[in-house]
């Protein structure tokens, strides 16, 4: 299972992801996907670098662009918006609750 680690360093916001059996890698931004802050992750509001971070976390967990792009923006609200601001841990399954969560509320408004 896969572990999210954010953190704030003097070279700015890092996200490192932990999985069993395999070296720590930081999470990748998915500018391809979308470009919403090219200069990072951020967290604890509900700006770009939040939507960046919301859209990077949906993809790694889901692997689909599709469904990540339906989903991080209101991922960004519901969750990394609240995101302490000195460091947080989310697990995959976290993540996973969360986004089951908001495409069943989404399913329901169609």
């Amino acid at each position: 299972m896969k572990r999210y680690i954010g953190s704030r360093t003097e070279d700015g916001c890092q996200v490192t992801v932990m999985e069993d059996e395999r070296p720590p890698r930081p999470l990748a931004l998915r500018l391809e996907i979308r470009n919403h802050s090219a200069t990072g992750f951020e967290w604890g509001y509900g700006g770009s670098g939040p939507a960046q971070l919301a859209l990077a976390l949906a993809m790694d967990v889901l692997g689909d662009a599709d469904r990540a792009q339906r989903v991080y923006q209101t991922l960004k609200f519901k969750l990394v918006g609240r995101l302490p601001n000195h460091a947080w841990e989310l697990s995959e399954d976290q993540l996973s609750s969360a986004i089951k969560s908001i495409e069943r509320g989404q399913n329901r408004e169609r």
